[in-house]
């Protein structure tokens, strides 16, 4: 039996502007192409935006490449190999074809920043916002950014300024780790 995809039992969600979807069921299997066609107000806009995170869970069950999920987040959805391309993908023109490659597709990003930090033994959640960061973690997270983009050679200046004595200690530990 083929892999499934995607399954919704009595999904119901709803998307602020789009109206509601209640009572779907869908199975796909890998390997499948299925095409969802319909009027212009038909409902298949929104289950399409749901995979963009345009919706809330209302109830039901939906499960994606195996995982139970009520939460469609673009990111999370990426991390399980699930992508939503709308009508205009992003894509920056002042950058190559390569560079858009990389810089663009979040899962490239986000599945090499998670393997930096597991190599590094760092304890952050890739899709954390930055606004949030402690300033001893943005000292960390630049160190191991700078290793991970080829520093020969990291200066430092004044790094332990407004920092308490454990602090220093798991920054001394990342540079002794650094060093290795």
């Amino acid at each position: 039996m083929k892999e499934e995809l995607l399954k919704l039992s009595h999904w119901h969600m709803k998307s602020a502007g789009h109206g509601t979807l209640t009572d779907i069921n869908l199975l796909l299997r890998a390997g499948e192409c299925v095409s969802v066609s319909g009027s212009e107000n038909s409902g298949r806009k929104l289950l399409a935006e749901m995979f963009d995170g345009k919706g809330v869970f209302v109830s039901g069950e939906a499960w994606v490449c195996g995982q139970r999920i009520t939460d469609f987040h673009p990111q999370k959805l990426e991390r399980i190999g699930v992508f939503y391309l709308g009508n205009d993908p992003a894509f920056m023109d002042c950058m190559d074809l390569a560079e858009n490659f990389f810089l663009i597709n979040n899962r490239a990003v986000h599945l090499r920043t998670a393997q930096v930090l597991q190599d590094f033994a760092m304890p952050y959640d890739v899709t954390s916002p930055t606004s949030g960061l402690h300033h001893l973690d943005r000292l960390l997270l630049s160190i191991v950014r700078a290793v991970d983009q080829g520093a020969q050679l990291i200066v430092l200046d004044d790094m332990t300024k407004g920092l308490n004595v454990p602090q220093i200690h798991r920054l001394l530990e990342l540079l002794g780790l650094v060093k290795e």
